[in-house]
């Protein structure tokens, strides 16, 4: 399943294309067989995969959500690497990202922090993942959402990574974020079809190959419904409340799951003292691992490198 897109979504209202419908079939009758237990091959995987730990969940980052689980993204070669390795992993669009659908506001959803954790919900509801799963969040606006949904349900969380995900409220908010809060100018900007590849390499010491670049401006050129998406969940979220929620959610006497900090410590947005200020609040349960040469999105500068620190947590 590493390069399956698992869509995040509402039954009736919010499905998935054609193609991703049949890939999605293809799927499930393969978990079923799997589940029957159908032919040597098929037990020996089934045994295997339960003799490792149950599921790893990716949520996107804003921007790396945009270009969904094709072969170019790096959520989804992080996923194929490690079910290489035994784990059974899914990378879900969030909702109005990737190829999930792009609901107008207002209209069975209205990109708040509640409507997406209960969104996940009913994606772990849907997948029948009942026991306790390995979580990796990164990145700003629905990675935070990811740490906030953990925080609520510790009891369904094994163990916790985190990329380079705004962690104190000490924390810088890109100024692309604020932009977006500009009555009309957020409307105007939300539309720049090479905004996500502009802000991966703002906080990257690289820059996007054209092909990669390509891929993430895709979801802009096809419509405006990727743009005004980011438009109202940036719009919708408290940065203020939010990471306080985050840096006392996670304190000593708070949280006791092993949580790995894998930082990109060339990360132009968020320095590594953010790291280490958040080490130092919760030491026992909370490890820090730099990934050097990497920026905002570790994922996709040193990919192997992140397999690397999340195998060895795992």
């Amino acid at each position: 399943l590493a390069e399956g897109c698992v869509s995040l979504g509402e039954k009736k209202n919010h499905l998935l294309s054609p193609s991703r419908k049949k890939r999605g079939l293809a799927i499930s009758k393969a978990i079923r067989r799997l589940e029957k237990g159908e032919g040597v091959e098929m037990e020996e995987e089934l045994r295997d995969m339960k003799a490792h730990k149950d599921y790893y969940n990716m949520l996107h980052a804003v921007s790396d959500a945009q270009q969904g689980i094709p072969q170019l993204c790096p959520c989804g070669a992080l996923t194929k690497e490690m079910s290489e390795f035994g784990f059974h992993c899914y990378a879900p669009d969030w909702i109005g990202f990737g190829f999930s659908d792009k609901p107008q506001p207002g209209y069975g959803f209205n990109y708040t922090e509640k409507e997406y954790h209960e969104a996940f919900d009913k994606l772990l509801d849907t997948l029948e993942i009942k026991s306790p799963f390995f979580l990796v969040v990164q990145g700003f606006l629905v990675g935070s959402y990811g740490l906030t949904w953990a925080l609520k349900n510790p009891s369904k969380v094994e163990k916790i990574a985190i990329l380079n995900t705004p962690l104190t409220v000490s924390s810088p908010v890109p100024v692309l974020f604020k932009q977006l809060r500009i009555p009309l100018f957020g409307e105007f900007t939300c539309q720049n079809a090479i905004l996500a590849e502009r802000f991966i390499e703002g906080g990257s010491p690289y820059v996007l190959k054209n092909e990669k670049a390509d891929v993430y401006r895709l979801p802009y050129l096809s419509s405006g419904g990727p743009g005004f998406a980011l438009l109202e969940t940036a719009k919708k979220i408290n940065f203020g409340d939010t990471l306080g929620q985050i840096a006392n959610g996670f304190s000593s006497g708070s949280w006791d799951k092993p949580t790995l900090l894998a930082w990109g410590i060339a990360d132009k947005y968020l320095s590594q003292s953010i790291a280490e200020e958040f080490e130092k609040q919760n030491p026992q349960n909370v490890k820090l691992q730099l990934i050097e040469g990497a920026g905002h999105l570790p994922q996709e500068d040193w990919p192997e490198k992140v397999v690397a620190a999340l195998r060895s947590f795992f």
